[in-house]
């Protein structure tokens, strides 16, 4: 039994290492996913501007040329969740290809930046908790910061998404005026957020127990009550 107290409070303590590398780590990781929303928002001017044949344009994920002796008769489009559908390559224009293209970009950016967000704020814990301690009340500040930042950012992002397969389906789709936009988010991310929410809130009244424990009041007044 003693082992593997052992074993688990070593476990545990590979907290430490976080609290000297996590720090500058996550610092760095949020900047490269800035750094890569800056560069995808920068992209959408630029593919504006772009003016080459339907068959020389480059094409956004999610999408493929279907080709038959090196010639282009098709694109699959691929809207996620299992689902596939494919087009004549003469139905489809430069028009359409750039607007799959936004409507990447964009989901990217908003994914781009919910990481940083969230990366950002973990170098934030991890620091605080080298500097303060892990019973640090900031830090449960922090963790309901991130679980705050989830929930938001999911429920933009979910509907981004929603929004990029409407895109598609409606740009490419042959019976393009059958399809409407639905608004929705998925819940399961989001569900996410709120668990890292409710282990903040736990995470801070764990923080501020030890205060209550060592506040000499309570004793006074039991003492009192007594009397």
């Amino acid at each position: 039994m003693k082992n593997k107290e052992n074993k688990m409070r070593a476990s545990y303590s590979a907290v430490k290492i976080l609290t000297k590398v996590g720090s500058p780590l996550f610092m760095g990781l949020g900047g490269i996913f800035a750094l890569a929303a800056v560069l995808i928002l920068i992209m959408i001017p630029i593919i504006f501007l772009v003016n080459v044949p339907v068959n020389e344009m480059l094409l956004p994920p999610y999408m493929d040329a279907v080709r038959e002796e090196g010639i282009i008769v098709g694109y699959d489009i691929i809207i996620g969740g299992g689902v596939k559908f494919s087009v004549p390559a003469e139905t489809v224009s430069l028009g359409d290809i750039k607007a799959a293209v936004y409507s990447v970009c964009l989901l990217g950016a908003f994914a781009a930046l919910e990481l940083t967000a969230i990366f950002v704020l973990l170098s934030r814990l991890f620091g605080n908790i080298k500097k303060n301690g892990p019973l640090s009340k900031r830090n449960a500040d922090i963790v309901c910061f991130i679980g705050i930042t989830v929930i938001v950012a999911e429920f933009v992002v979910s509907a981004a998404y929603r929004f990029f397969n409407y895109t598609l389906v409606k740009t490419f789709s042959l019976d393009a005026e059958t399809v409407k936009y639905v608004f929705g988010v998925s819940w399961t991310p989001i569900l996410l957020g709120v668990l890292i929410l409710l282990i903040g809130i736990v995470y801070g009244y764990a923080a501020n127990v030890p205060a209550e424990i060592a506040s000499p009041s309570l004793p006074v007044e039991a003492e009192n009550e007594e009397d």
